[in-house]
């Protein structure tokens, strides 16, 4: 049986661009990961590196990797926030669009927003990257716990590797570090290795039930009924046409 874990998923704010999100995700830990005075390189904050993430995809609604000049134009009209316009002013794409018509992808939004960045700074941004990509993982509304979302989380926090650091969910603010704790059954997050086993049978069914909301269930079991009702009827169906064959 999995941990206890507080339950966000009925308490729920929106992000810097107007997505809905559980309040777990703005729980700031004590190593000061995701905190706006946290983790920086020479010329940005991972906080700052987040939001345009989170614009990016906005536009990139479909997750291709790139937003092409007409997704830009199409979703400018889209209620801005203040954060939206600081992540576009700096960025400056209608310059790069009116510049180059082909797509951008977030790397390249990445440098547009800062073009000092280091070679060490890039490497420490796409760590960032992969954090937030994470975390809008469990946070997407139409999250279910998937296998295809189990695997993808644990290559994200894991950086590809076979296991994922504890503290690296707390980290990307998926868990609070009380909760990250009582997973782990330890204080030492950045110590504790969570291999794959561990990860599906232990962390998974905990995950699951922290951000699979009550809607996604209550809409997951009706399409299973609906699915299971569409099978009888197909066999039933099936069997009336295969015993008029034989009287035939």
């Amino acid at each position: 049986m999995a941990p206890r874990v507080t339950n966000w998923a009925t308490s729920r704010s929106t992000t810097p661009s107007g997505r809905s999100v559980s309040s777990a995700a703005s729980t700031r830990s004590p190593h000061g990961y995701g905190r706006k005075d946290g983790e920086r390189v020479s010329c940005a904050t991972m906080q700052g590196v987040w939001t345009a993430c989170d614009v990016f995809w906005d536009f990139d609604r479909g997750r291709t990797g790139f937003v092409t000049r007409k997704e830009y134009i199409q979703r400018l009209g889209d209620a801005p926030s203040v954060e939206r316009v600081r992540v576009l002013r700096r960025a400056n794409l209608s310059r790069r669009f009116r510049g180059d018509a082909s797509p951008v992808s977030l790397t390249e939004m990445l440098h547009l927003c800062w073009p000092s960045a280091t070679a060490e700074d890039a490497v420490t941004m796409r760590r960032w990257v992969e954090l937030r990509e994470a975390y809008h993982i469990f946070v997407n509304p139409d999250f279910r716990g998937s296998d295809l979302d189990m695997r993808r989380s644990f290559e994200l926090l894991g950086t590809g590797g076979d296991c994922v650091v504890a503290s690296q969910l707390v980290r990307a603010l998926v868990l609070a570090s009380d909760d990250a704790c009582s997973l782990a059954r330890t204080q030492s997050l950045r110590r504790h290795q969570i291999d794959w086993l561990e990860w599906k049978e232990r962390w998974w069914p905990a995950l699951r039930a922290t951000y699979v909301t009550r809607e996604t269930i209550a809409k997951m079991r009706r399409e299973e009924e609906s699915a299971t009702a569409g099978d009888f009827t197909y066999t039933l169906r099936a069997s009336l046409l295969g015993s008029g064959g034989a009287a035939f």
